[in-house]
């Protein structure tokens, strides 16, 4: 048989109250790792806001442009 506190921690699992790898519901990883985890979304945000448009996206853009001109 399992042990009570393991039965109701799996409950929590399945119903999706609990993240894999958190102790309790609302725990909060800690502050440094948050810290690194907000470095690196930030490091990718800058290089995928920093990439070129697309030339096919460019050129759809100047066709819709030129529709909404009367042309």
């Amino acid at each position: 048989m399992g042990n009570k506190e393991g039965d109701e921690r799996t409950m929590q699992i399945e119903a999706g109250a609990v993240e894999i790898g958190a102790d309790t519901p609302t725990e909060e990883a800690p502050v440094d790792i948050q810290a690194h985890i907000g470095s690196k979304l930030k490091a990718l945000y800058a290089e995928i806001v920093n990439q070129p448009i697309p030339e096919k996206l460019l050129e759809l853009v100047r066709k819709l442009e030129a529709r909404g001109n009367g042309a």
